[in-house]
């Protein structure tokens, strides 16, 4: 089925989404949300089910319209770590598996 924003939209799987510029959602992966920015220039396709896809060279903004990073959210945020260490393909290093990098700017 076609998909506003631009043609070459296609969403095949059930319950899914493509917008933007050239945006898939393949037939096995359903309920699916694909946004692609016009910057892109090659397709961006969905890798499986139940996926939030965005590509948007000027950033994402929740709850703010000026976005100044790739994600910038404004107000309160909540985020859960699943415990345990990460696959050890995960890391470069034995001795960085289990751990997480970040920056906070307040």
């Amino acid at each position: 089925m076609a998909m506003p924003g631009a043609t070459g939209n296609i969403s095949y799987g059930d319950f899914g989404f493509a917008g933007g510029r050239e945006a898939f959602v393949e037939a096995d992966h359903h309920g699916t949300f694909i946004w692609a920015d016009f910057t892109g220039g090659s397709v961006m396709d969905s890798t499986g089910p139940d996926q939030f896809l965005v590509r948007a060279n000027g950033g994402v903004g929740i709850n703010i319209d000026s976005p100044n990073n790739s994600l910038h959210v404004s107000g309160d945020m909540q985020i859960n770590i699943t415990a345990g260490a990460p696959p050890a393909g995960d890391s470069d290093a034995a001795s960085e598996e289990g751990r997480m990098k970040f920056a906070l700017q307040m």
